[in-house]
């Protein structure tokens, strides 16, 4: 296994920040004899999640669980019907803020089931990645008893792991360090019907004008509250930031394709003009703002990256 560059859009995440973290609650005990066994030998295909990151790179690194994984047991019952602030809450902090390594999984073994709580450092992969790596465990986590199984399961998710596919790219900038962050944020939850959202689309069913997605209605509704939390002057602006995932749209890159395959699409508001926009005309002012992804179009995202980076504003 050889380092492998990363890519453009993988740069934004090599200070460290950005980790992708779920919690999974599985109602009947896991057995983590089968999760350990299915890490190690995950650990050759999709190596770069047990890697490092060093100048520029992902290096790969001898597996070793105790790097990896940690299990505790606990004699009291986990609540999966408790508020998601309040679980939140609990369990932020069970896996280390700063891991030396890019992925880290925490399993909790209570009374009445198993958490899984698996960290994986963005500069790996995005959420699609994120996913299809622990598609491969839990596939690899199933007991069976039917010959070369494992193997075939192995073989079939493979994961394509070059990350600079259209245009190459060396990035040596920034050291994989979590950058502490001073401001004080406030997680605000909310419970949005599903049944609501399809019926505001449905009602917005018109041949003669852009459709819309449930997502853009769902973006719609971040962008409302956002403007209701402006409170400076009213030519304020702003911006909804929306990763595209691009596997679709570029046969290049495909399903398989392990690291970041975004496109960050960005549509400005006003805060004078959201004064005169409900939440259907933001709606399609968000759809009607998507960039047609091609390979031309993101070849030039790219370089539009490099420029950024050369300048010193990736962060900015």
């Amino acid at each position: 296994m050889k380092p492998i560059p990363i890519s453009q859009v993988d740069a934004l995440f090599a200070n460290g920040r950005y980790p992708i973290e779920f919690l999974l609650y599985y109602p009947r005990p896991v057995k983590t004899k089968h999760i350990r066994s299915s890490l190690r030998q995950l650990s050759a295909s999709f190596w770069p999640v047990f890697g490092r990151y060093h100048h520029g790179q992902i290096e790969p690194l001898r597996y070793r669980e105790a790097v990896f994984f940690e299990e505790k047991t606990l004699s009291t019952s986990f609540n999966p019907l408790a508020p998601a602030e309040e679980i939140f809450d609990k369990y932020k902090d069970f896996n280390p803020a700063h891991i030396e390594t890019l992925f880290f999984v925490t399993v909790i073994q209570y009374r009445n089931g198993t958490l899984l709580i698996p960290k994986m450092n963005h500069l790996v992969g995005d959420g699609y990645s994120y996913f299809y790596f622990l598609s491969a465990l839990a596939a690899l986590s199933q007991p069976t008893y039917i010959p070369f199984k494992k193997r075939l399961i192995r073989y079939a998710l493979k994961p394509s792991l070059k990350r600079t596919v259209l245009k190459d790219f060396l990035f040596d900038a920034t050291p994989l360090v979590s950058t502490d962050n001073k401001t004080s944020y406030q997680i605000q939850f909310d419970r949005i019907s599903r049944k609501e959202v399809k019926a505001i689309i449905r009602d917005l069913s018109d041949p003669e004008k852009e459709s819309v997605s449930s997502n853009d209605i769902l973006s719609a509704i971040v962008v409302q509250k956002s403007a209701g939390l402006t409170k400076s002057g009213v030519n304020e602006e702003f911006y909804l930031t929306i990763p595209v995932d691009i596997r679709r749209q570029l046969g290049m890159y495909g399903p398989k394709y392990f690291g970041n395959g975004l496109y960050f699409n960005r549509t400005r508001f006003v805060a004078e003009e959201m004064a005169r926009m409900d939440l259907v005309d933001i709606a399609r002012k968000i759809r009607n703002s998507m960039v047609e992804i091609s390979t031309d179009s993101y070849l030039n995202y790219l370089v539009s990256w490099e420029d950024l980076i050369n300048n010193g504003q990736l962060h900015q």
